[in-house]
């Protein structure tokens, strides 16, 4: 079942909502996928748009934290990078199991996705909003 957005998971900032839309976008990709499964290239492609995107969207919240001199930041970063190491063992595992992979993806990003909006995401917002973003 696709993830819907939902305006719970709003921070406030409407470039980072629509950054975490499109990565709910992404995710449903891969949902797709799955149901029609057509694994091999298809999946692999949206494994890298998710990775490649995810990285952009981490650099433009990491610029602020710098920008801003948010005092939680080393704990996002931590977030950020469990985050990339988790879906690059995935994206590896899938070399050898692709289904099994697939599912291991979507299990983590959706369980990622709303507890990283909704809890770490939602605690710099004071920060950013307080700076003018």
């Amino acid at each position: 079942m696709p993830i819907k957005w939902d305006d719970s998971y709003s921070v406030g900032i409407e470039e980072i909502d629509n950054q975490h839309k499109k990565i709910i976008k992404i995710i449903n990709q891969v949902l797709e996928i799955i149901e029609e499964e057509s694994l091999d290239d298809n999946l692999k492609t949206i494994i890298k748009e998710l990775i490649d995107y995810s990285n952009y969207h981490f650099k433009f919240e990491e610029d602020y934290f710098e920008k801003f001199n948010y005092e939680d930041k080393d704990s996002h970063l931590e977030k950020h990078g469990e985050f990339r190491a988790q879906l690059m063992k995935i994206s590896q595992e899938f070399k050898d199991d692709k289904m099994e992979a697939a599912y291991q993806i979507i299990d983590f990003l959706e369980n990622w996705l709303i507890d990283h909006i909704n809890g770490t995401d939602k605690r710099y917002i004071e920060c950013f909003q307080e700076n003018g973003l």
